[in-house]
């Protein structure tokens, strides 16, 4: 038995990818293997999201949340960064590899615009 490799595989929401409240299927995704412990999830601003409120979401993988709630609004103007946005050290348990998602977790985003990379971190 070798020592564990970490991987990192990205996705990219793009608000046309949806803005309503509730999980999101990103058009730009990579998988995560199944097996795979996550040990990172990066969220880099491409474009200003414009969000009303203090809408919030979360990132998933095959439907399981894997990070706490991210504020929308830290991804306005400034530095538009979020590094390991409380990603919770989470085993990857599903029947075959997990596609990168989000979940919106309220109507308060509003989604005129707005793009952001996802990378996520783990280990096999």
């Amino acid at each position: 038995m070798g020592n564990p490799q970490k991987y990192f595989v990205k996705a990219q929401y793009d608000h046309t990818d949806g803005q309503s409240q509730g999980a999101v299927t990103l058009a730009v995704t990579d998988n995560v293997p199944k097996g795979a412990t996550i040990t990172d999830v990066i969220i880099e601003k491409v474009e200003n999201i414009t969000s009303g409120g203090a809408a919030v979401t979360t990132i998933t993988a095959g439907g399981v949340t894997i990070t706490g709630n991210i504020a929308l609004g830290s991804l306005q103007g400034g530095a538009g960064y979020v590094t390991d946005a409380n990603v919770g050290r989470l085993y990857i348990d599903t029947t075959s590899n997990a596609a990168i998602g989000i979940n919106i977790a309220d109507a308060d985003y509003n989604g005129s615009s707005g793009k952001f990379n996802i990378t996520v971190g783990y280990l096999l």
